[in-house]
């Protein structure tokens, strides 16, 4: 098991964060707007195909079509100095190169004896280190959400965002899973704020 990606210096953790702060909005968690305003085409996924082995190739497409040779993934919830770095002396925050292999991914991120990059995360995030895109997994929601920034190009996106869905479909699919003691209905609260952020048109 590879823990080589994981960052271990708190300088570098905290330049990453002031980064990933331009593209998520520090706290939010859905069904709120968790992005900044210059990030919109929002796509959604279930986080059963997403987390693990299989989200590896999914990440991979779209890191090579925004040109990126590695990605962030950071955990945001539970925080991640507060949470590891002073007890396990690394942070579940790691810079993964495109070019490793589906299986080195999994082990760098989900397989790390008991400290695996993300134990016990209720939030993670994944983006570009240019900052083209980004995708928040609020796991009470059992959901991925993708955004792209206004001034990306994303000519040609349709082959590599086909894993993707509307915030309808989600919420008419997996996402009313999660509500199975009020009858697998997402309450019309929580349905009426996550069209409103995420839909198409926004």
């Amino acid at each position: 098991m590879n823990n080589n990606y994981f960052l271990t210096d708190l300088n570098e953790y905290l330049k990453v964060r002031k980064l990933s702060e331009k593209i998520f909005i520090e706290g939010a968690e859905l069904p709120d707007q968790v992005f900044q305003k210059d990030y919109s085409a929002y796509q959604f996924i279930n986080s059963a195909n997403f987390f693990g082995i299989s989200g590896w190739p999914i990440l991979q497409k779209i890191a090579r079509f925004f040109q990126d040779e590695y990605i962030y993934i950071m955990c945001v919830k539970p925080d991640p100095y507060v949470d590891f770095y002073n007890e396990h002396g690394y942070i579940n925050c790691a810079k993964i190169p495109i070019g490793i292999d589906a299986d080195e991914y999994y082990d760098s991120t989900f397989e790390y004896n008991e400290f695996y990059l993300l134990a016990g995360s209720d939030i993670v995030i994944w983006f570009s280190p240019n900052m083209d895109w980004g995708i928040l997994a609020d796991l009470a929601f059992e959901t991925c959400v993708l955004t792209v920034h206004h001034d990306s190009s994303t000519d040609g996106k349709d082959d590599v965002f086909k894993d993707w869905e509307s915030v309808d479909f989600a919420v008419n699919n997996w996402m009313k899973l999660v509500f199975y003691k009020n009858d697998c209905i997402v309450p019309k609260e929580i349905k009426e704020a996550l069209i409103l952020n995420y839909a198409e048109e926004n």
